[in-house]
């Protein structure tokens, strides 16, 4: 992430020492964090927007400053009063699209046996169904075939209930390989059948038409070798998700393979096991200018034992 004395350096005018200073009170209290936050997202956006804003933040940086210099701590009034005063940044503010899709990592071999695995797999799956239940708008994107096969085999009664949310929308399917793999050292032949066989299996197993299964969600794969576009558009896969590797500053990109295949592709530029928090969205602003679009993606959920 980048740093605020970084977006300092980029020009903008915003006084980021008083926000700096004010940092010493983030933890004081759940305003404190809510206006914080807000208060940074507020410079990213003005920045942005080339100075549009700065006026009224630092107006409301001084105000917010001197009452928590009086009180010791940022108040709830005081962070009312602030949002109050922040109320002109509104419009531009709600321009953005954040996208926040739940999602489970979990690691079929690390540190551990496939027994652990197994109970890692079956536990979350049944968490998210529950979770479900409980909040009806909830959504959920679960990748890697062998995942669903751990549960058609130790837990097959959970299937119908997958199934169900399936077909509502609420889970999708974000698998078009078995696991996620290194791409480097293995054939081309073998991610090729990671498509053709998760594809058949799933589409089995879920009742779902194999053609829609478009997206290569890959967090934790370190290798991504150069013939992955021509090899997920042969499979009939689209888009590709990944967290490491191509460490520039470019998160949303299309990737033409040698042979003019493309993949269109978001880099993920935080954490794929992230959560959702005041402050996650602050440099979205920044970040939609920078790539040229009006949204962005936040992947939040847990890995393994979290």
């Amino acid at each position: 992430m980048k740093s605020i004395s970084n977006l300092s350096r980029r020009g903008t005018m915003i006084s980021y020492e008083i926000l700096e200073a004010l940092q010493a009170h983030q933890k004081s209290s759940p305003f404190a964090d809510r206006i914080l936050a807000e208060l940074r997202y507020a410079c990213n956006l003005s920045l942005a927007l080339d100075g549009k804003h700065d006026a009224v933040i630092e107006a409301a940086l001084q105000a917010l400053k001197a009452a928590a210099d009086a009180d010791g701590v940022i108040t709830k009034s005081a962070a009312l009063e602030t949002e109050r005063q922040l109320l002109p940044l509104q419009a531009d503010a709600k321009q953005y699209r954040v996208h926040c899709v739940a999602h489970a990592h979990i690691d079929m071999n690390w540190m551990w046996g496939f027994q652990e695995t197994v109970a890692v797999t079956v536990d979350t799956f049944r968490t998210v169904l529950n979770l479900m239940k409980e909040y009806p708008t909830l959504t959920f994107a679960q990748s890697q075939a062998s995942t669903y096969e751990i549960i058609e085999k130790y837990a097959p009664a959970m299937l119908p209930e997958i199934r169900e949310r399936v077909r509502e929308g609420r889970w999708e399917v974000s698998a078009s390989t078995w696991v996620e793999p290194d791409k480097n050292m293995p054939s081309g032949e073998s991610l090729a059948r990671h498509i053709l066989y998760t594809k058949q299996y799933l589409s089995r197993l879920l009742e779902i038409p194999p053609e829609s299964l478009t997206l290569d969600f890959e967090p934790d794969t370190f290798g991504h070798n150069v013939s992955v576009p021509e090899i997920c558009a042969a499979g009939g896969v689209k888009y590709y998700y990944h967290c490491r590797g191509n460490a520039d500053d470019r998160h949303a990109y299309v990737w033409r393979g040698r042979a003019g295949a493309e993949l269109l592709c978001y880099r993920e530029p935080y954490w794929y096991n992230a959560a959702i928090e005041p402050d996650m969205l602050w440099d979205i602003p920044m970040q939609c200018k920078e790539q040229g679009i009006g949204c962005m993606l936040k992947v939040y959920g847990v890995g393994d034992h979290g």
